[in-house]
């Protein structure tokens, strides 16, 4: 059923950005658990397309045995994996009475059919009655007189489909939910705006500084340059953000701030030796621009996440 893979996918796309991923890895059997539950949704709605797909082929009543019993326990699977998706989402779910109904005829007719209810029931499928689409059940109780029924699967399938359809749309519809109040919450705070609009005024006078032609100002901006990336880190971690963007932060902040300290070693000492020398003061300071540029770019593509309402 194409809406329900619609939704598998949308829920995937919703729990596997940065910071959604890294809290529900918190809880790291649960976020397997999610992980599965969502491939077995897809696997069971391959198997029902391929139930529901007509075929001219006779089958021998071996086949269709199994072809029923198949089909009865995909449902109750995908059922199981539904029941799992919403546990590892922190949702309060219960199957339906239909869905339960149709559990309890899986478990009636090739699940459990020899003994039921604490050896109260026993049922039988009727092999004269047996075809690919339903067949007849007997069940026989020690207490009440027997029961006869009729399973109609193509019937229970299109149910099916229309009520996991539902709780999927609900669960997306929570996460969206979620991610559209966090993004509220932080939208008129562009991290962006932490780094300094003059980013290339200050790296330029940081090279006339390093060219001995400066007027003393450049440790004090590059200083201004490690407390931006010092904030950014800080409003990351406030965000929820940084755990699931971790390494692409590091990547770029830590040899930023690995530049930033040899930079302020050559302000400090370069009128007594000049321990970091003049051509690799300018390599730092172009790796620091280059790092720090990348930072920038990284704040404003959350910007961007944080401002769509999709």
């Amino acid at each position: 059923m194409t809406e329900i893979r619609d939704l598998e996918t949308k829920l995937r796309d919703l729990i596997n950005t940065p910071r959604r991923r890294a809290q529900l890895m918190s809880n790291e059997p649960l976020f397997h658990q999610l992980c599965s539950a969502l491939d077995v949704l897809g696997d069971t709605e391959l198997a029902l397309d391929a139930y529901v797909t007509p075929t001219s082929a006779d089958l021998s009543p071996g086949e269709t045995y199994l072809r029923v019993y198949g089909v009865l326990q995909v449902l109750y699977v995908q059922q199981d994996a539904l029941e799992h998706i919403a546990e590892s989402l922190s949702v309060a779910y219960h199957h339906p009475t239909e869905l339960q109904d149709i559990r309890d005829i899986r478990n009636d007719s090739v699940g459990h059919p020899s003994r039921r209810g604490s050896g109260r029931a026993f049922n039988h499928i009727v092999r004269v009655t047996l075809s690919p689409k339903g067949f007849e059940l007997w069940t026989f109780y020690t207490d009440a007189p027997p029961k006869r029924r009729r399973v109609d699967l193509l019937p229970l399938i299109e149910r099916q489909r229309t009520l996991v359809s539902a709780a999927l749309k609900d669960f997306v519809n929570r996460e969206l939910s979620r991610e559209m109040d966090h993004r509220e919450r932080f939208r008129s705070a562009p991290l962006v705006a932490i780094f300094p609009k003059e980013l290339d005024y200050m790296l330029e006078k940081s090279a006339e500084e390093i060219n001995g032609s400066g007027t003393g100002i450049a440790s004090g901006l590059v200083n201004q340059i490690g407390d931006a990336i010092a904030e950014f880190e800080q409003q990351l971690s406030e965000r929820g953000e940084l755990p699931g963007i971790k390494e692409a932060f590091s990547y770029h902040a830590d040899p930023a701030r690995h530049a930033l300290s040899r930079l302020q070693e050559h302000f400090a000492h370069g009128a007594r030796g000049e321990p970091v020398t003049q051509a690799d003061a300018e390599a730092f300071l172009f790796r620091l621009g280059h790092a720090v540029t990348e930072l920038r770019t990284l704040a404003q593509e959350i910007d961007d996440s944080y401002s769509s309402n999709t």
